[in-house]
């Protein structure tokens, strides 16, 4: 056993969850009326989170992503392979997405997918996405971030 493998189990995203907060109206309290925070919870869209990894191999290997990068297409390409691939593998629950009456929609993967591809804006899905990515997001929550351990070292 190495002296460092503690480091690399507190270290690993596999399994964590993150809510990420929507920058859109929530559904209403129905007690206060008020609007309640939306968010997504996520799983990493990393390395660690086979499924998505998987499936972003073989969608980049069908439509030859890495290719197309060189020809300004990249960018078109990612973000059609993540709206079908992110309610399917990073997108694993909401809280008070609304419906027409501003009632909260209980998750199901189908309206997950139809919510990210019709419901959203394309610059609020790409903060999604920006977050997913982001392993720090998903660590536990007494782990430093990269700023306080950048002004730990100095940097």
């Amino acid at each position: 056993m190495s002296k460092f493998e503690h480091l690399a189990t507190r270290y690993d995203t596999r399994g964590r969850k993150a809510k990420f907060v929507l920058p859109i109206r929530g559904a209403k309290d129905p007690e206060t009326g008020k609007h309640l925070p939306a968010a997504l919870i996520l799983k990493h869209a990393g390395e660690t989170n086979a499924g998505y990894n998987n499936a972003q191999n073989k969608h980049n290997a069908k439509t030859g992503l890495g290719r197309k990068a060189l020809h300004g297409r990249g960018n078109d390409i990612a973000l059609e392979r993540d709206l079908d691939l992110y309610p399917k593998h990073v997108i694993v629950g909401w809280e008070n997405i609304p419906d027409t009456d501003w009632k909260a929609i209980p998750y199901t993967p189908e309206d997950c997918a139809d919510f990210v591809q019709n419901g959203l804006q394309t610059w609020i899905f790409n903060e999604v996405r920006m977050f997913a990515i982001q392993a720090e997001n998903f660590l536990a929550d007494d782990e430093p971030t990269s700023d306080e351990i950048d002004e730990t070292a100095g940097n």
